[in-house]
């Protein structure tokens, strides 16, 4: 099952999308190198990206950080990636662990998590989130 399938009814206050081209992550490897892959990912990301540091997997990562900026409705113009800490593992818990400014705004936002949703291919990485509203909070 995937993540939206177990989200209650009513429950998703607020959603964003992104979609990433693998390529582009390959060539910010290539260019940039260690600088990147730390300014943009947490240590459990590069972990969960396997050895090889997978371009798929990084790119899946990338995609559900912007993905929940924008369900955040987060405009900065120097994001620090690593407040948004992006897990890939099993489908039905797939989430993101906020910190500094990036949980001020689903505070903000009542919500008590943003969940994702992710599909990879071997070319694009497209993800979902859905910001959570809190269970006690009727509209």
């Amino acid at each position: 099952m995937s993540t939206v399938g177990s989200i209650a009814p009513g429950r998703v206050a607020t959603v964003g999308v992104d979609l990433v081209d693998v390529v582009e992550v390959v060539e910010a490897i290539r260019v940039f190198g260690t600088r990147y892959l730390e300014r943009i990912f947490t240590p459990a990301e590069l972990r969960q990206s396997g050895p090889a540091r997978s371009p798929v997997t990084l790119a899946g990562c990338f995609a559900a950080k912007e993905a929940t900026l924008k369900a955040l409705t987060l405009e900065v113009e120097a994001m620090p990636w690593l407040l948004i800490d992006v897990d890939l593992g099993c489908a039905a818990d797939r989430g993101v662990a906020l910190s500094g400014f990036a949980a001020e705004a689903a505070g903000k936002h009542e919500l008590e998590s943003v969940l994702v949703d992710v599909a990879l291919t071997p070319h694009q990485a497209l993800a979902v989130a859905f910001g959570i509203r809190n269970a006690a909070r009727r509209e």
